[in-house]
C-alpha cells in the first residue's frame, strides 16, 4: 500500500512537472505573441492611417485651396481682420462674393485683383470663403470620421489658429482667427520641420495640445508655401485616444482568442502527454513492479500490450516485456536446475545417512527417523518450510561422526565400558570436523557437534547451556532421544509409550528444552496407537 502511494505521488509529480513546463511555454508564447501582434498591428495601422490621411488631406487641399495665390491672400486677410471675418455673412455680402470673378482671371493674379478692389469686396470674399470652410469642413469630418480639421498660421507675425473644427461639435471660440498659441510651435516635430525648411509633402505627429480641447490627435500636416516659406499649415487629425482604445479592444479580443485557443491547446497537450507519456510510464512502472515483486510475466504482457505508444516509451515497454519473458525463462531453468541439484543432494544425504546407520545393525535407519521427527517438531512449532527442510538435513547428518567409531564398539552386545562410552562420545567432535568445511550450511557442523548438549549445560562435548545452541539443535536433541527410547538397542528392547512420555516429562528443563519437550509430549499423546514406534520398526526392518 505504501509503495502504491509513493508510485501515485511520483506520477502526479511527473504530471505537475510536465504541466508547469507546458504552462511556462504557454505563457511565454502568449505574451510574446500579444507583444508582437500589438507592435505589428500598431505599425500596420499607422502606416495605413498615414496613407489614408495623406490622401484625404491632399484631396481637401486641392479642392478648397487649389489656387495658391488666392489661398495665401485669404490667409493673410483672415489673420489681419479676424473680428470682421467671423461675423455672420450677410445677403448683400454673399451676392458681392458671388459676383466677384476670383476664378478664371488671366490678365492679373487674384491677389492683385483683390488688393485693388474695394474693402467691402475684399471682406465679402473673405467672409464667404470662411463660411464655406465652416460648412464644408464639418461635412468632411462627419463623412470621413476624422476628429479635427484646422488651419494654423506659423509665420512669426501671424502665428495662431485661423480655423478649427472638431467632429460633432461647434466652432471652438477660443481658437479663432487672431488667437496666438501660448507655447513654442517648435516643440512639435511636424511644425519644427516646416520652420526649419526641411520637410516632405506632409508630416505626421501625435499631438496632445490643450488647445485642441484636451484631445490627443494623430495629425497629418500639409504646408501652405509662398516666397517667404511656410506661412500656414492644413491639419487633418484623427482622435488618437479613440484609435488607441479601438486598437486595444481589438488586441484584447485577439489576445483573449489566443488565450482561449492556447488554453484549449494546453489541455489537448496535457491529454496527449498523459496518453503518450505519463499513462504509458505508469503502466510500465506497474509492469516492472509486478515482475520484480511477483515474477508475473502474464501481468507484464497484459499491461505492456495496453501501451499503444509508438514512441521510445512504447519501444522500451515492448523490450521490457521481451526481457521479462527471457528472464523468466532463465529463472525457471535455474529453479529447475536447483530442484534437480536439491533432489540429488537430498538423495546423497539420505545415502550418506544410511551408510552411517549401516554401521549399527540394531539402530539402522536412526538418522532418517531423527530427521523425520525433527521436521515434524519444527512444523508443529511454526518454523517456515525452508527451516523445516534444513532441520531435516541436519538430522540426517547429526551422527556422521560415527563413521570414525570402530564397529566392535558400535555393535557391542551389552553395556559399554566407560572407556568405550568415551570413544562413542567422540563422534560429535568427529562429525563437526567432517562438516565444518561446508561454509554454505554451517548448521550441519553445529548439529553434529552439539546434539548431545543438555538444556542445563551438563551435556557434551562443550557443556553448553540450551540458550547457547539454536532451537533447531534443541529440536534434534529431543528427536534423537525419542528415537533412542522407541527403537531396539543391543542391550534392550524399545520402551513403552508411557515410559517414553514419562522420561521426556522428567527431563524437561534439564536435558530438554521445555518448549520442545512439551510439543513432543503432545505428539505422543496424539499418537494413541504408538504409530511412531511402528514407523521406527518398519523403517528398521526395511533398511535391514
Amino acid at each position: 500500500m505504501k509503495k502504491d502511494k509513493e508510485k501515485s505521488k511520483r506520477i502526479i509529480k511527473l504530471r505537475w512537472q510536465i504541466g508547469l513546463i507546458l504552462t511556462a511555454f504557454y505563457l511565454i508564447f502568449t505574451v510574446s505573441s500579444v507583444s508582437i501582434i500589438r507592435y505589428s498591428s500598431t505599425n500596420t495601422y499607422l502606416t495605413a492611417k498615414n496613407d489614408m490621411m495623406l490622401r484625404d488631406t491632399k484631396r481637401i487641399y486641392q479642392f478648397y485651396f487649389k489656387d495658391e495665390d488666392l489661398t495665401l491672400w485669404l490667409l493673410k486677410f483672415w489673420q489681419s481682420h479676424p473680428d470682421e471675418v467671423q461675423e455672420e455673412l450677410t445677403f448683400e455680402e454673399d451676392n458681392i462674393a458671388y459676383d466677384t470673378p476670383i476664378y478664371g482671371l488671366t490678365e492679373v493674379l487674384i491677389s492683385e485683383y483683390l488688393d485693388n478692389s474695394e474693402y467691402k469686396v475684399q471682406l465679402a470674399v473673405a467672409k464667404s470663403q470662411y463660411d464655406m470652410l465652416k460648412r464644408n469642413f464639418r461635412s468632411e469630418l462627419e463623412e470621413y470620421k476624422y476628429g479635427s480639421l484646422f488651419i494654423i498660421g506659423v509665420g512669426e507675425e501671424n502665428r495662431g489658429f485661423i480655423y478649427i473644427q472638431e467632429n460633432g461639435g461647434e466652432d471652438i471660440p477660443a481658437h479663432t482667427i487672431g488667437d496666438v498659441w501660448n507655447f513654442d510651435l517648435g516643440s512639435h516635430p511636424a511644425a519644427k520641420k516646416f520652420l526649419s525648411g526641411k520637410y516632405g509633402e506632409a508630416e505626421f505627429e501625435i499631438s496632445d495640445d490643450k488647445e485642441l480641447g484636451g484631445q490627443k490627435y494623430y495629425l497629418c500636416a500639409m504646408p501652405f508655401v509662398n516666397d517667404e516659406g511656410v506661412t500656414a499649415v492644413l491639419c487633418l487629425g484623427y482622435n488618437w485616444n479613440l484609435f488607441y482604445t479601438d486598437l486595444m479592444s481589438e488586441l484584447l479580443i485577439i489576445a483573449l482568442s489566443m488565450f482561449a485557443g492556447m488554453l484549449v491547446m494546453y489541455f489537448l497537450m496535457m491529454l496527449i502527454v498523459n496518453r503518450v507519456i505519463t499513462r504509458p510510464l505508469s503502466k510500465l512502472q506497474s509492469a516492472v513492479k509486478d515482475f520484480t515483486e511477483n515474477n508475473d510475466c502474464e501481468s507484464v504482457a497484459e499491461k505492456v500490450n495496453g501501451i499503444r505508444s509508438k514512441n521510445e516509451i512504447g519501444e522500451l515497454s515492448r523490450d521490457f516485456r521481451n526481457l521479462a519473458f527471457e528472464v523468466d525463462r532463465y529463472i525457471k531453468e535455474i529453479q529447475k536446475a536447483e530442484r534437480e541439484i536439491a533432489e540429488v543432494s537430498g538423495e546423497l544425504l539420505v545415502s550418506l545417512a544410511l551408510t552411517i546407520d549401516a554401521k549399527d545393525k540394531y539402530t539402522n535407519g536412526h538418522s532418517l527417523r531423527v530427521a523425520e521427527y525433527s521436521k515434524m517438531l519444527a512444523q508443529r512449532m511454526g518454523l517456515r518450510e525452508k527451516e523445516c527442510d534444513r532441520i531435516y538435513k541436519m538430522g540426517l547428518l547429526h551422527d556422521i561422526g560415527k563413521i570414525g567409531i570402530p564397529n566392535n564398539i558400535i555393535n557391542k552386545k551389552g553395556k559399554l565400558t566407560d572407556e568405550e562410552y568415551g570413544v562413542i562420545k567422540t563422534h560429535t567432535v568427529r562429525g563437526y570436523e567432517i562438516l565444518k568445511e561446508i561454509k554454505s550450511f554451517p548448521e550441519l557442523a553445529a548439529a553434529a557437534r552439539w546434539h548431545h548438549e543438555r538444556f542445563d549445560g551438563k551435556g557434551y562435548p562443550d557443556n553448553l547451556p540450551g540458550t547457547d545452541t539454536s532451537l533447531k539443535i534443541r529440536i534434534i536433541s529431543v528427536a534423537d532421544s525419542y528415537d533412542a527410547m522407541t527403537s531396539n538397542r543391543s542391550y534392550r528392547s524399545y520402551m513403552p509409550q508411557e515410559a517414553v512420555k514419562s522420561e521426556i516429562e522428567k527431563n524437561s528443563g534439564t536435558q530438554f528444552d521445555p518448549s520442545v519437550a512439551s510439543e513432543m509430549i503432545k505428539i505422543i499423546e496424539e499418537d494413541k496407537d504408538y504409530r511412531l514406534h511402528e514407523f521406527a520398526q518398519e523403517n528398521t526392518e526395511e533398511e535391514q
